[in-house]
């Protein structure tokens, strides 16, 4: 009898676990549609600077597939005009600071690259810390880069440039 209650506890406990990863799982697809349909390229690193999950979007820049997951960013080429990349990408991570400037790449698109630091939130402190510790800023725990393609925008700007040449020309 008492055999027969563990056995309905722990059938309790495994239904309950296996909705929790359905839900785990649902969420992560819907995390994994919306970085893929925001159209914007995104790469996230961990602190080495190893590459943890990329969108589609950023492999036609950086030339990665899924195995290189775990790998190192320096490892690889881009199609950017951005010779600072590496070390814009370091000092995020070191200073915790959010890099925004306009680039390029051998497409001749005109791109928004933005490094940002991951910040992942952290529920409980350490064992060495006190529960004070958890309000001062963290370091970061990586950095997301991401581009997005804005040569709509630099062609309006260049069409508005042109225009406002033209009147500024004019005699009338």
């Amino acid at each position: 009898e008492e055999l027969h209650s563990v056995n309905e506890e722990l059938y309790t406990v495994n239904a309950e676990y296996q909705r929790k990863n359905i839900e785990l799982q649902e969420l992560n697809n819907d995390i994994e549609h919306l970085l893929n349909g925001t159209d914007v390229a995104t790469m996230f690193l961990d602190r080495q600077l190893c590459i943890r999950k990329f969108t589609p979007r950023i492999a036609e820049t950086f030339r990665v597939i899924p195995q290189d997951v775990g790998r190192p960013l320096r490892t690889f080429t881009h199609d950017l005009t951005h010779p600072s990349l590496l070390t814009d990408v370091e000092r995020a991570l070191e200073e915790g600071i959010t890099i925004e400037t306009q680039t390029w790449d051998r497409r001749h698109r005109c791109l928004f690259l933005r490094i940002l630091p991951y910040r992942a939130r952290r529920r409980e402190p350490l064992d060495n810390e006190s529960p004070a510790a958890g309000d001062r800023p963290m370091s970061p725990d990586g950095v997301v880069l991401t581009l997005t393609d804005i040569s709509a925008l630099e062609r309006a700007r260049e069409r508005l440039a042109q225009l406002s040449a033209i009147v500024e020309s004019s005699d009338d």
